[in-house]
């Protein structure tokens, strides 16, 4: 697992999309303080990338 702190979650998860990453998990605020969502590689590795909710 690995995880990315972003300045800007919602462009990189648009990236991911657009790119055809299979996102495991949306774009949306979480209990941890982020927004932040989950995409997997073509292995099965998950990468999450968020920001911290202001």
């Amino acid at each position: 697992m690995l995880h990315l702190f972003v300045s800007d979650a919602a462009a990189l998860a648009a990236r991911r999309t657009a790119a055809g990453v299979r996102i495991v998990k949306d774009l949306k605020p979480r209990a941890y303080g982020q927004r932040a969502f989950v995409v997997a590689d073509r292995d099965g590795n998950r990468l999450h990338g968020g920001e911290r909710l202001r």
